[in-house]
């Protein structure tokens, strides 16, 4: 008998096509502007023309948009103290907290 949900796909780094750009926000969550795991397709200029609002209010925020092909590796920086992204992220933290 077989454990598995009928309709649940499985996800694996082969499934994420090569060929299609993609971006991916690591940063926090800042309500009513950019939300953790927002998706962007397209590349790098079409991306940061699409977040452009959120740029302007939180610089830092291009630096947390990761493209497709390093996604994997950029979640396990995020968390690393000592990587530029664990950086970036506990910095732009501290700015939306000054905000609010």
């Amino acid at each position: 008998m077989s454990t598995k949900r009928p309709g649940k796909a499985r996800v694996t780094a082969a499934a994420v096509p090569v060929n299609e750009d993609f971006f991916v926000y690591l940063g926090p969550s800042i309500r009513g502007l950019i939300q953790n795991g927002d998706i962007f397709k397209g590349d790098r200029e079409k991306v940061m023309e699409d977040a452009k609002a959120a740029i302007d209010r939180f610089p830092l925020i291009e630096k947390m948009l990761v493209p497709g092909e390093t996604l994997f590796k950029a979640r396990v920086q995020i968390k690393t103290e000592g990587t530029a992204l664990y950086a970036y992220s506990k910095k732009l933290r501290a700015q939306v907290a000054a905000q609010n």
